[in-house]
């Protein structure tokens, strides 16, 4: 039962981290395809569900993947599951990397066709 919940609260982190971030994306793609669009910084309200969201994901693995080696030793020898955690070990260095380089970018008041090519 603790391991259902577990994977439920798992499943309903990664919703809302998606869908928040897909609204945020859709607007994005609308500034770069010419579309007159004011993206605005992340509001409050959308930084902190994605932030509680990665949180949750980050406990939630970890509880799910500690039960597991807890049940098998052999565990962590499962390669879907070595695969998953390799891409979330590359989209936290992604994002590490968006916010530090990418995101001070798209806070400047200039239109995207005014970019450099480095930008």
């Amino acid at each position: 039962m603790f391991k259902t919940l577990l994977i439920f609260l798992h499943l309903i982190a990664t919703c809302a981290a998606i869908g928040t971030i897909v609204l945020t994306d859709l607007r994005l793609i609308a500034k770069v395809i010419g579309y007159r669009v004011v993206i605005p910084k992340p509001e409050r309200l959308e930084t902190t569900i994605i932030s509680l969201a990665l949180v949750l994901l980050y406990l939630t693995g970890g509880l799910i993947v500690y039960i597991g080696t807890q049940a098998s030793p052999h565990y962590l020898n499962n390669e879907k599951l070595l695969a998953k955690l390799l891409l979330v070990a590359l989209l936290t260095l992604n994002a590490v990397a968006l916010h530090k380089t990418v995101f001070p970018i798209l806070g400047r008041a200039r239109p995207v066709s005014q970019w450099s090519r480095q930008e």
